[in-house]
């Protein structure tokens, strides 16, 4: 039996993805962890959830490339994930050990590699012959901490999950930045991309075939500015296929049932290009 109602994250319970889910659901909604974003996002595909919270880009590390392949990637047959909703989380990394362990004597940090990245500055000053271990999620992290009573590693995880695996916080903020935010994405099956409506989209844009061939980058960006479409991110991606060919990942301030959108998607792909739309949703509040 499928999940119903519910929006899926990445787990275990206390990760920055159930912080995101909560903020991005409703009341009455039921919340699943998931252990990986494959696992995830296929269970939405195939109608074991009715969403995913996902991250896509953190202000500190940039893109969150599994979530953003994923998306741009998936094969459109009856139905795809489309993006209906956005949301910027703040991010507070803190520093967690058994209780009572001496930081002197910790010899290894484990946590996602994001958060790592994100902590590189104080873990290099603070723990500079630590070695630096990766987990699928920072709750993770500090659920295997906990389960094996490993009083030589310390775990960079939210406070809510230091806090759900009993653990002791012991620098709390331990982010290299204090802005430090990701953007999370909310997304669920669609059948059609114009039933979905919002003033900002993301698309994923590839040129199949001509990779070298001058101004491709230009021509794309070029329609836009003559629809007057600002854009908000430009991020590009390899297609895996090689190397020196990529896919580029665009946000623009303008929805899909805008005409000035679909005239410039028009001008794009007469131009070459393959365009995957992934969604128009509401802009995030700040």
């Amino acid at each position: 039996m499928g999940f119903l109602h519910t929006v899926g994250y990445l787990g275990p319970e206390g990760t920055f993805s159930e912080v995101a889910a909560q903020r991005l659901g409703q009341a009455e909604e039921q919340r699943q962890p998931f252990p990986t974003f494959f696992h995830l996002l296929d269970a939405v595909l195939q109608g074991q959830l009715d969403a995913a919270v996902i991250p896509v880009e953190n202000s500190t590390e940039g893109a969150v490339g599994a979530t953003m392949d994923y998306l741009a990637q998936q094969e459109h047959t009856r139905s795809w994930l489309g993006i209906v909703r956005e949301d910027v989380v703040p991010i507070h990394q803190t520093l967690a050990t058994l209780p009572g362990v001496s930081l002197a004597n910790i010899t290894c940090i484990i946590s996602h590699p994001q958060a790592l990245a994100q902590c590189g500055r104080l873990l290099a000053q603070r723990f500079p012959h630590a070695t630096l271990r990766e987990a699928a999620s920072t709750a993770e992290a500090a659920q295997q901490v906990a389960a094996r009573g490993d009083r030589l590693a310390a775990v960079l995880c939210p406070a809510k999950a230091a806090e759900r695996f009993g653990l002791e916080i012991r620098i709390a903020e331990a982010e290299d930045e204090p802005g430090n935010a990701t953007r999370f994405l909310r997304v669920e099956r669609a059948q059609t991309p114009w039933q979905i409506r919002g003033e900002k989209s993301s698309l994923a844009i590839r040129y199949p075939g001509e990779p070298d061939r001058p101004a491709l980058l230009y021509e794309t960006l070029r329609a836009f500015a003559e629809q007057s479409i600002n854009l908000t991110r430009l991020e590009s991606r390899p297609t895996k296929t090689g190397l020196g060919t990529y896919w580029f990942w665009i946000d623009v301030d303008a929805g899909i049932h805008e005409r000035r959108l679909v005239n410039a998607l028009s001008a794009i792909q007469m131009a070459g290009a393959r365009v995957r739309f992934l969604g128009s949703y509401p802009r995030a509040v700040p």
